[in-house]
């Protein structure tokens, strides 16, 4: 059972985070034989249990047939194996085991706080951080949006390792005033 549950997250893991549509694709055949193996073993020890989990079989079979279609029909088809350097791959952190979040390593709630808190260091006893600025004529001003500069709220480039280390691509705002004549 743990490593049908393991195979499962694991699927789950490159579906929904790292959206590697063609491993994904292939690992679905890995979590639908981890299922039926399931239902087998609890049919062989109480035939009841069995029956009771095979509906999960057939919903399985149809998402297998399911996720391989959809990788079939988003093109470029996706290779059946992960490429380094393909900007998808999920950071690992050891912080992150035990946290009851399906999206902790990576994705879109990438660099987010167990409790889901986007900010973890700029003015957090305040109710709402708010900057209130003012542009010169003929200027411009580059503002975080990744809450990790050390120049808050303008942007100090903190941004670009937090993209490596998850393959986001979030950068900052960039305000400027028209130059004057223009």
């Amino acid at each position: 059972m743990i490593l049908h549950l393991s195979v499962g997250d694991t699927w789950n893991t490159i579906t929904n985070i790292e959206k590697r549509l063609g491993v994904s694709a292939i690992g679905c055949v890995v979590v639908w034989l981890s299922v039926w193996n399931a239902i087998f073993r609890y049919y062989t020890t109480v035939p009841l249990a069995g029956k009771v989990l095979s509906p999960s079989g057939v919903w399985i079979s149809i998402a297998t047939i399911l996720t391989a279609s959809i990788w079939r029909m988003n093109q470029p088809v996706q290779p059946v194996w992960p490429v380094k350097g393909d900007g998808k791959s999920a950071s690992f952190k050891w912080s992150n085991l035990g946290q009851l979040q399906p999206t902790s390593i990576g994705g879109s709630n990438a660099g987010t706080s167990a409790s889901g808190r986007i900010n973890t260091k700029i003015d957090l006893e305040s109710e709402k951080v708010a900057t209130v600025d003012q542009l010169n004529a003929s200027s411009k001003k580059v503002y975080c949006r990744c809450w990790e500069s050390n120049t808050f709220p303008l942007c100090d480039g903190s941004h670009m390792k937090h993209n490596e280390e998850t393959g986001d691509n979030v950068g900052p705002i960039i305000i400027s005033t028209a130059k004057k004549g223009e």
